[in-house]
């Protein structure tokens, strides 16, 4: 049995809320699309925690440029002139993925109660993982609208990643051919175009870095851009 999981920003059109001439790309993992999500995330970063204070991306921005971490909190307007202020754009590196297992029930159970609820970078990563004893198999398709992004947009400059620490130097999956010749094209359009590509990273999400390295490494690569 398999079931195909697709990024939200398909779903949602999320591409046409990116900036016109953005300076940084800042590249996260996979935001999978719940179709029976009543309250969906509107956009990159942006979902609105029900415990815990959730993703630091957006109340840092607003904390160093504001002096207001909730500047953006439930204004998304705010956050797509922000794109265009200072001058940033994201995309995801994974399009879509296919999960895949002999356990037709055990496969649903997986989706509802992992995938959609708490499907961290290190699943996401992975080629195999076991649920109620049942194997089940992770695919992943690799965004390509990125390579289509460097190739068509002339005034990017710099690449980062949220992927943090022990993921951000895009070292993983080295056996992966899919992910070997995605990483191999990317460096290879970075350094045909001169782009730099930044491969130090701390993770906004709140197992991340503390938040002084946060403030820094957003500071540094997301607000110096102009």
């Amino acid at each position: 049995m398999k079931k195909v999981v697709t990024h939200i920003s398909e779903v949602f059109d999320w591409d046409s809320k990116q900036p016109g001439k953005p300076i940084t790309l800042i590249l996260g993992s996979f935001n999978p699309f719940n179709p029976k999500d009543e309250t969906p995330t509107d956009f990159y970063y942006s979902r609105v925690p029900t415990r815990g204070r959730g993703n630091r991306f957006w109340t840092t921005i607003g904390k160093l440029k504001y002096d207001n971490s909730n500047y953006f909190r439930k204004n998304p307007e705010s956050r797509f002139q922000e794109l265009d202020k200072s001058r940033f754009m994201f995309h995801d590196l994974i399009e879509s993925i296919e999960f895949s297992s002999e356990d037709e029930t055990v496969l649903s159970q997986f989706l509802e109660k992992k995938v959609f609820e708490n499907f961290g970078d290190s699943d996401i990563l992975k080629s195999k993982t076991s649920y109620q004893s049942s194997v089940i198999n992770i695919r992943r398709n690799y965004n390509k609208k990125i390579f289509e992004t460097l190739s068509t947009t002339k005034s990017i400059k710099k690449i980062i990643n949220t992927l943090g620490s022990s993921n951000g130097n895009l070292g993983f999956n080295v056996r992966e051919k899919e992910w070997s010749e995605f990483k191999s094209q990317l460096f290879k359009i970075c350094k045909t175009k001169n782009i730099e590509l930044i491969l130090e990273s701390v993770s906004p999400s709140p197992q991340g870095g503390n938040d002084e390295e946060l403030e820094k490494w957003i500071g540094e690569h997301i607000l110096k851009n102009k």
